[in-house]
């Protein structure tokens, strides 16, 4: 546990000196403030992705109902919800297998960074039964990615494997912003993979 936040808190503390070196970054990054501030907004089944792109940098937001991971949206009450909580953040600190670029962009994630209010019961443990005190703020994860890429100029389509690993998430608000593209579309697990060079 000391080990993931420690990875946690390394990771976060680099994707900040990152953006703040990079006035393009800063003002997407600050466009990623304003889209967390929407969370709320989400619905159970529903996600958002959100891709920038800055040079051979990939950034990738990922905001989540809590239901959608684990199919309750309390702090865990009993053991086998808290297994379901760490399963699930093991699986989002992988982003490997959540997300994947077509092999000629040779991109991989270098950090990573999980926020929910759930967080705090794994060092807690767990809720006294009836008790939760969750409030609207505490209803999602939000994880950020940083991918570097050999060839970002080859970058051609994306997979999201969300829709394996949690298969409660129907569909996607996918915001792109890259070189080659700007779109906002709606994602379902039947149009994957995702073309990063013109819109479907």
């Amino acid at each position: 546990m000391a080990h993931t936040f420690l990875t946690t808190t390394y990771a976060t503390l680099f994707f900040f000196s990152s953006v703040l070196s990079h006035p393009v970054a800063l003002a997407h990054f600050a466009k990623g403030l304003q889209n967390n501030i929407l969370a709320s907004n989400l619905s159970k089944g529903e996600a958002r992705i959100i891709v920038k792109q800055v040079a051979d940098t990939l950034t990738l937001e990922y905001t989540t109902h809590h239901w959608n991971l684990l199919g309750f949206e309390h702090h865990p009450q009993t053991a086998a919800e808290q297994t379901r909580l760490q399963a699930a953040l093991n699986l989002l600190e992988q982003p490997h297998i959540l997300w994947i670029f077509n092999t000629q962009a040779d991109c991989h994630a270098h950090t990573f960074s999980i926020q929910s209010g759930l967080l705090l019961t794994l060092n807690q443990g767990m809720a006294h039964k009836g008790t939760d005190t969750s409030t609207q703020q505490d209803k999602h994860f939000s994880s950020r990615y940083l991918f570097k890429c050999t060839k970002p100029e080859a970058l051609q389509e994306m997979d999201i494997l969300i829709f394996d690993h949690f298969p409660i998430t129907k569909k996607v608000d996918l915001q792109l912003y890259l070189n080659t593209l700007h779109s906002r579309q709606k994602i379902t697990a039947q149009q994957r993979p995702i073309p990063l060079t013109t819109l479907p």
